[in-house]
């Protein structure tokens, strides 16, 4: 007889089974829970620290000046382009030394008297704290006569319009001077690095909302210039600063992003939510692995120098000994190194981004994260490209998302705030506006109106500029803490293709670190009801090595296979127990002690 065919309805599909890429965008919900929020802010803000810090130490003449990453990125000699920047603003600033004239001592009579002292003291942006007072002195009094003009006039309207129009004139005047002496002085290395990253990461997410990816300043190409153009001239033209930041920012991230990689990689493996780590256990595990996190991105890049500099030096040593057939017979093995020196660069360009999350998620040595990540690289190269290209562009979304969030936030602030605030700064504008600018979707960048603002106001404004500077390092905390929750969500993905490890596993440390269980309470155990109810409701063990077996004579009457396992008992000792056939009771034997090491709850 057939049998009768039998309809069956798929009622629910796993798209994350038949899509992986999409437990990426589990992404996002692990990226801004405070706890990665906290860590990712404390790290951005000890690197700000360090960096003004930084800027503050450098000497003048070190200092960047206006597009300065800008002419290195598009190739221009960067020794002409500084110089010729600082000679047009020397122009202008040249007539401002010239103001502390009136002020006694020998250098300043010099400043007024010889040409070629005051312009090389433009060129070098010297005095531009005297400069800033004399100009502010200037301010002051334009504004005093106005005020004295007017309070000899009639009082009418057109004397009322005319000292206006003279305090704004002045104030005007003053911010343009200002503005002269900061183009005098230079920028701070660190502030115009900032700037620049910022600018590139701006671009990406445009480029991903207008669906630009391979075009002039697409995706691909703001991806590039975001790790190479700033680093390239940080470290090609002010290598001492590099060395300095790098070390700072190796340390941080290493702390404070092995911390992050370690929380996303507990999170991730739960898909329930069941488990969680805080963010104590995170540090924690961050600095008993400080080392790997510290060492995994340097060990490949310090493999290429010292290949490259061997190369070099045997090079060198053979043109002097004008040695050059043989350079040219061995040429084969300057190629084989340099063939070296390419798989680990490209390997360190692809899979630095796994390296941490390698680390979080196995537990190991800066060794095995870059052997993980090298390998995924090189043998799941297309699968990289593609959870990448998901994740570039899922990140600029939600940063986008995050971006206009923070924007409204800012806006609603300044439109209520200063719904009802009438009062002016002495230039005439809004006391309110001057304080708080509005803020542009555009730019986000918080600047003060200095200039209109007496002491009293600039100390004001300091302290809304402090909340606004941490509110706008949220939105940064946020696009650390995202980048860190993809890497991980890639890395696992790659771990599952490439070696068949579930996304489950992770390394756990006992009782070092304590995962919190956040599921229901483990029920009680059932009371004492015999030995039969205490074996059935025993905790299975480990099996033990010294385990001896029973008496032939207590054993059941069929064979039962030897445990394997330590899920569930599946035989017993004695006659009677759990998992053997009932024997009939003039047969059973009395308890026997228990042999040395043997599970609990056997007779």
């Amino acid at each position: 007889m057939a049998e009768e065919s039998q309809s069956q309805t798929i009622r629910a599909i796993s798209w994350r089974e038949v899509f992986p890429f999409t437990h990426i965008f589990r992404a996002f919900r692990v990226a801004i829970q405070p706890s990665k929020l906290t860590l990712a802010l404390a790290a951005l803000l000890i690197m700000y620290v360090g960096g003004r810090i930084l800027d503050a130490l450098w000497l003048d003449k070190y200092r960047a000046v206006q597009g300065e990453i800008v002419a290195y990125q598009e190739g221009k000699p960067l020794d002409e382009y500084r110089q010729r920047v600082r000679e047009h603003v020397a122009r202008r600033y040249e007539p401002l030394l010239e103001k502390l004239s009136v002020k006694p001592g020998e250098v300043y009579r010099k400043l007024a008297e010889d040409r070629e002292f005051r312009r090389d003291a433009a060129l070098k942006g010297l005095y531009t704290k005297h400069v800033r007072y004399r100009i502010r002195c200037e301010r002051d009094e334009a504004v005093r006569l106005a005020n004295e003009d007017y309070a000899r006039s009639d009082k009418g309207e057109q004397a009322r319009e005319a000292r206006d129009r003279r305090i704004k004139e002045a104030y005007e005047k003053y911010r343009e001077e200002l503005e002269v002496i900061d183009n005098a002085r230079g920028r701070g290395l660190f502030i115009s690095f900032v700037n620049y990253q910022s600018s590139q990461m701006n671009a990406v997410v445009s480029a991903v909302v207008r669906g630009d990816w391979l075009g002039p300043g697409g995706v691909v190409e703001s991806v590039q210039r975001f790790f190479t153009v700033a680093p390239g001239w940080a470290l090609w033209h002010h290598p001492l600063y590099f060395v300095l930041f790098s070390a700072l920012f190796i340390v941080v991230w290493a702390i404070f992003g092995g911390a992050i990689a370690r929380m996303v990689a507990v999170q991730m493996a739960d898909e329930d939510g069941k488990l969680t780590i805080s963010v104590r256990q995170g540090l924690s595990f961050a600095a008993s692995k400080f080392l790997s996190f510290l060492s995994a991105p340097l060990i490949p890049l310090l493999i290429i120098a010292v290949v490259g500099l061997f190369t070099a030096v045997v090079a060198w040593v053979l043109f002097v000994l004008r040695l050059d057939v043989l350079v040219g017979m061995l040429f084969f093995l300057p190629l084989a190194a340099a063939a070296v020196m390419t798989l680990v660069l490209l390997g360190t360009a692809g899979g630095f981004s796994l390296m941490y999350p390698a680390i979080a998620v196995e537990g190991s040595d800066s060794f095995d994260a870059i052997s993980r990540a090298f390998s995924y690289v090189f043998m799941r190269p297309w699968r990289l490209l593609w959870y990448a290209t998901v994740g570039v562009a899922y990140g600029s979304v939600t940063y986008l998302f995050c971006r206009i969030v923070v924007w409204l936030i800012l806006l609603l602030t300044h439109v209520f705030v200063g719904l009802l605030v009438f009062r002016t700064t002495d230039a005439g504008t809004n006391l309110w506006t001057a304080l708080f600018p509005a803020p542009a979707i555009s730019g986000l960048r918080y600047q003060i109106d200095t200039a209109t603002l007496g002491g009293y106001g600039q100390f004001t404004a300091w302290f809304i500029a402090l909340w606004t500077y941490l509110l706008l390092g949220l939105l940064g905390a946020f696009a650390v803490s995202m980048y860190f929750s993809v890497s991980t969500v890639i890395y696992l993905l790659l771990r599952r293709d490439q070696d068949s490890t579930d996304m489950h596993e992770v390394y756990q440390e006992q009782p070092e670190e304590e995962v919190t269980e956040t599921s229901a309470p483990l029920p009680q155990p059932a009371p004492a009801g015999g030995q039969e109810a205490q074996a059935g409701t025993a905790q299975p063990t480990a099996p033990s090595d010294t385990q001896t077996p029973a008496p032939p004579a207590q054993t059941a009457p069929q064979p039962v296979p030897a445990q394997t396992a330590p899920a569930q008992p599946t035989s017993s000792t004695t006659a009677g127990g759990p998992g053997s056939p009932e024997a009939p009771p003039a047969q059973q034997q009395p308890p026997q002690p228990p042999a040395p090491g043997a599970p609990s709850g056997t007779a």
